[in-house]
C-alpha cells in the first residue's frame, strides 16, 4: 500500500511541477491575444463607424494585422442594412416598421472589388464576430467576440 501512495504522490508532483506552469502560461499568452484582436478590432470598428465607408486598402490591412496577431482566430463580418417598410391603410401610409437586412463579408469584399468603398448610412450597423477556430487538442473555452455598433456619420463624395 505504500508504495501505491508513492506512485500517487509522484504522479501529482509531477503535474503541479511540469503540467501546471505550462497550462497557465497557455492561459496568460491567450488573454495576452484577445486583448490584442480586441484593440485591432475596436480600432477598425470605430473607424468604419466615424467615416461612414470601408476601404479596399482599409480592410486588407485589417486581415493582415489580424494574421499577424494569430491565426487561430475566424473572423465574420455583418453589415445590418437598416430598412423600412411603410405600412399602408387604404391608400395612407399610417405606420413604418424598421427591420434589418443582413449582408455578410463575402458580399462586402464582392462588392470592394468593383468599386474601391463600401458605403454605410446613418442607421446601419456594422458587427464583427470573432470566434476561435477549430483546434486539434483544444483545451481553452472556445470565445465568441462580437464587436460593432451604429454608423453615426456617412460617405459624402468630395
Amino acid at each position: 500500500m505504500e508504495v501505491f501512495g508513492k506512485f500517487w504522490s509522484i504522479v501529482v508532483g509531477f503535474i503541479l511541477i511540469f503540467i501546471c506552469p505550462v497550462y497557465i502560461m497557455e492561459m496568460r499568452l491567450k488573454a495576452l491575444e484577445d486583448i490584442q484582436v480586441m484593440n485591432v478590432s475596436d480600432r477598425f470598428i470605430d473607424k468604419v463607424k466615424y467615416t461612414g465607408y470601408i476601404d479596399r486598402k482599409e480592410l486588407d490591412n485589417f486581415y493582415l494585422n489580424m494574421s499577424k496577431i494569430g491565426g487561430s482566430k475566424e473572423l465574420n463580418l455583418v453589415h445590418k442594412k437598416r430598412a423600412i417598410r411603410p405600412v399602408v391603410e387604404n391608400g395612407e401610409v399610417v405606420d413604418s416598421r424598421e427591420f434589418y437586412v443582413d449582408v455578410f463579408d463575402a458580399e462586402i469584399k464582392k462588392s470592394l472589388k468593383t468599386s474601391s468603398k463600401y458605403r454605410f448610412k446613418i442607421g446601419d450597423e456594422i458587427c464583427l464576430i470573432i470566434r476561435d477556430k477549430e483546434r486539434l487538442l483544444n483545451i481553452f473555452p472556445k470565445k465568441t467576440i462580437e464587436m460593432g455598433g451604429m454608423i453615426e456619420n456617412e460617405y459624402i463624395k468630395g
